[in-house]
C-alpha cells in the first residue's frame, strides 16, 4: 500500500484534510493499484469523489460570497473614515483649530 503520510502535511486546517485527503487516497490507491482496479473499484472511487465535488463547489460559493462581503465592508469602513474626516475638519473649523 502506498504511503499517504507526505499527502498529510500539506494540510492546513481540518477542511483541507477532510476535502483533500480521500482524493489523496484515491488517487494514490488508483495509481498504486491501476492494474488490478475493477469496474466495481472505479463505481467505489466514483462514489466517494461525488460528494467531495458538491463539496467543493459549495466552498467555492463560500468563498465567492465571502470575497463579495469583503469588499463590501472595506467600502463601509471607507466611506465612514470620509465622513469622520469631514466631522473632525468641520469641528475644527468651529473651535477655530487649523
Amino acid at each position: 500500500m502506498p504511503e499517504l503520510y507526505h499527502h498529510c502535511q500539506f494540510f492546513t486546517s481540518k477542511i483541507d484534510f477532510d476535502i483533500y485527503y480521500p482524493i489523496a487516497t484515491c488517487v494514490s490507491l488508483g495509481i498504486y493499484y491501476s492494474s488490478m482496479l475493477t469496474n466495481e473499484d472505479v463505481r467505489k472511487i466514483k462514489g466517494l469523489l461525488q460528494p467531495l465535488e458538491g463539496k467543493i463547489d459549495k466552498l467555492g460559493e463560500q468563498i465567492t460570497d465571502l470575497r463579495l462581503e469583503t469588499k463590501a465592508i472595506h467600502k463601509i469602513i471607507e466611506t465612514q473614515g470620509a465622513e469622520f474626516e469631514k466631522r473632525i475638519v468641520n469641528l475644527e473649523d468651529q473651535v477655530g483649530i487649523n
